[in-house]
C-alpha cells in the first residue's frame, strides 16, 4: 500500500508463527527476510496502536493457492475485527500477475521460489514485480513494504523405482 501507516499497522497485526502453525498448517520456519537469511530490520517509528481509514483496502491472492487463500482470509478476519475495510480478491494466476505489475492492490499475498536467496535474477524479478523496482531488501523491510512470513517444507512421497533428476523436485511439472 502507498499508505505507510496501513503497512505498519498490518505488520503489527501479523503473528508469523501463528500464521504458519494455525493458518497454513504446514511444516516450515518463520523468516525475517525473503532474500537474506536471518536479517533483522528496525522499522520506522510510526504509531501503530490505532489506525483508522475511510477507504477500502484491496487484498489480492492467487485463487489456486490454498495457503495464500487461508492467509488472506485470516488477514480479512483480523482487519475486519479492527474495523478496517478490506476487499478480498481471489484472482486467476494471469489476473493476479497483472495486478502485481500494475500495482492495482494494497496488499498481496504470494510466494517466491526457494532459490531466491542465491539467484540474482529471481531477486531482480521479486523487486520489479512486488516492490516497484526497490532492490534494497533492508529498505523494503524498514518501510514495511515487505512483510515476510515463513518458508514451507514440501515433501514428495514416491515409489522406490521412481528416480528424480538430480534427486530434486525442482523443475517438475504436473
Amino acid at each position: 500500500s502507498e499508505d505507510e501507516r496501513f503497512r505498519a499497522f498490518l505488520k503489527k497485526q501479523i503473528n508469523k508463527a501463528d500464521m504458519l502453525r494455525n493458518v497454513a498448517k504446514a511444516e516450515g520456519t518463520t523468516i525475517n527476510s525473503v532474500v537474506l537469511d536471518n536479517m533483522e530490520a528496525e522499522t520506522q517509528n510510526i504509531n501503530t496502536d490505532q489506525f483508522s481509514s475511510d477507504r477500502t483496502f484491496k487484498l489480492i491472492y492467487c485463487k489456486d493457492d490454498q495457503i495464500s487463500k487461508s492467509i488472506a482470509e485470516k488477514l480479512l478476519a483480523t482487519l475486519s475485527h479492527l474495523r478496517i475495510s478490506i476487499n478480498l480478491a481471489a484472482l486467476e494466476d494471469l489476473e493476479y500477475q497483472r495486478c502485481l505489475i500494475t500495482r492495482d492492490y494494497d496488499c498481496a499475498v504470494g510466494w517466491v521460489p526457494q532459490n531466491i536467496t542465491h539467484n540474482i535474477s529471481e531477486q531482480l524479478r521479486l523487486a520489479s514485480i512486488w516492490f516497484n523496482d526497490e532492490t534494497d531488501a533492508l529498505k523494503r523491510l524498514q518501510n514495511n513494504s515487505e512483510i515476510p512470513l515463513f518458508s514451507v517444507k514440501r515433501y514428495l512421497l514416491k515409489r522406490n523405482d521412481l528416480h528424480l533428476y538430480k534427486n530434486s523436485i525442482q523443475g517438475l511439472f504436473r
